[in-house]
């Protein structure tokens, strides 16, 4: 209830990658930041949370009731939103595999932080016919432009790695070096360079602990992994006098033509009304939109900030290709 009475400088909403270093950046400079963040928190000494595994495999027997399957994902820093699916001819609900809690997805990340190619920020160009596709010309800012925050973000997170030898501007990113590859990786890197591939140690936030295996798609219990948790929301807090309220959902946001006037928020001790001079939406692709459609006014008929009635539209699914690669007797390797 003290952060009721309190008009903050900047109240960030959710402390994942962005959130979380826009918070951090701001504390950092004087601002009283408060971060409202709808999951737990799993910062370093937080009781119950579960590291090490995912959590269906760190407490398989929570699969017997929702409730306890619920609570498990909850301490493990993943989301318990369901999503209703309707893009095929049945409709299907399902939980996404995206993070909930301080760092959002990126406490639970492969670390892997690499930078948009400078065609990315033109998409037209990769499509022979686009037609009368949404996709637009050019995004509203450059690959130049970002360039200076890319850099920043990097080095707030410990990025190290090698540029992508296809790549003509990934060459002066000067990323410090990872550790050699591993015996394991190295006589694979040797026969992908030998028949003429360019392999290459991908850019991870991570400081190479010594006995770090992996960690992607949960929390660590180690401090490898540079997340937007262990790196900006906890120093945010420790030493730059931020706040965090944890286990608040938003549900929206009050606000007239020009300024949002109060945040509304769920939180286990009833509803809140926070206020503060600017106000940080950052809550990830699915929640951001769905605050802003929650928010519908007089002045916002369409949810706020969308007078385009383009804010939700056009999300897509995070795809990914999974590759093994089992290498035999000799040379010879089959994936």
């Amino acid at each position: 209830r003290e952060a009721e009475r309190i008009v903050w400088d900047v109240i960030v909403v959710g402390t994942g990658m962005g959130g979380g270093m826009l918070g951090y950046s701001l504390a950092r400079s004087g601002r009283r930041v408060l971060f409202v963040e709808k999951g737990r928190s799993t910062l370093p000494g937080v009781p119950g949370t579960i590291r090490s595994a995912m959590p269906e495999l760190a407490e398989p027997w929570v699969a017997r009731s929702a409730e306890a399957y619920y609570d498990a994902l909850a301490r493990a820093g993943r989301s318990t939103d369901e999503i209703e699916d309707i893009s095929g001819r049945f409709s299907r609900r399902f939980v996404p595999f995206v993070g909930s809690g301080t760092g959002g997805s990126s406490a639970i990340y492969g670390m892997v932080c690499e930078r948009f190619f400078v065609r990315d920020f033109t998409p037209r160009q990769n499509f022979r016919d686009p037609g009368d596709s949404t996709v637009p010309e050019a995004w509203p800012v450059t690959y130049d432009q970002m360039r200076p925050w890319y850099a920043a973000a990097e080095k707030l997170l410990g990025v190290r790695g090698e540029p992508d030898p296809l790549r003509p501007e990934a060459a002066e990113v000067g990323l410090p070096a990872a550790p050699p590859f591993s015996a394991h990786n190295q006589p694979l890197v040797d026969y992908l360079t030998g028949r003429g591939f360019h392999p290459y140690h991908l850019p991870m936030a991570c400081d190479y602990a010594d006995g770090c295996a992996t960690c992607q798609g949960y929390l660590c219990h180690q401090t490898c992994k540079n997340d937007a948790a262990r790196n900006c929301v906890l120093p945010a807090v420790a030493e730059h006098g931020a706040y965090l309220l944890s286990e608040c959902r938003v549900m929206r946001l009050d606000a007239d033509r020009t300024h949002v006037r109060q945040v509304i928020c769920e939180h286990r001790s009833g509803i809140l009304n926070l206020k503060a001079k600017v106000v940080v939406l950052a809550a990830g692709a699915l929640v951001t939109p769905t605050v802003l459609l929650n928010s519908r006014s007089s002045e916002w008929p369409r949810g706020l900030a969308n007078g385009s009635d383009w804010v939700g539209r056009n999300m897509m699914r995070h795809v990914m290709d999974l590759i093994e690669i089992w290498p035999y007797s000799g040379s010879k390797i089959t994936a």
